[in-house]
């Protein structure tokens, strides 16, 4: 019949510079997901939608809502 082994005996050999190794070791590459490997590389974002609602201010309905919130109250004038 084989011993089981105890909690204390994987422990033993340890100490408390070497405990937490893996807690301080760096993935490698390889173990890594796609996304966590794009993760911080990302210089600069600029929205998508930032360009398209400057160039279609004056579409139908952007006039539509500032006609809403001028009839609201609204501070914005039509032209």
């Amino acid at each position: 019949m084989t011993k089981r082994p105890t909690e204390k005996e994987p422990l033993k050999d340890l100490d408390a510079h070497t405990s937490h190794a893996d807690e301080l070791a760096e993935p490698l590459p390889q173990e890594l997901s796609p996304l966590d490997r794009l993760r911080g590389s990302v210089k600069h974002y600029e929205p998508v939608w930032d360009s398209l609602w400057e160039e279609n201010e004056d579409s139908p309905v952007s006039k539509g809502q500032r006609q809403q919130s001028d009839d609201q109250g609204g501070s914005e004038q039509t032209s």
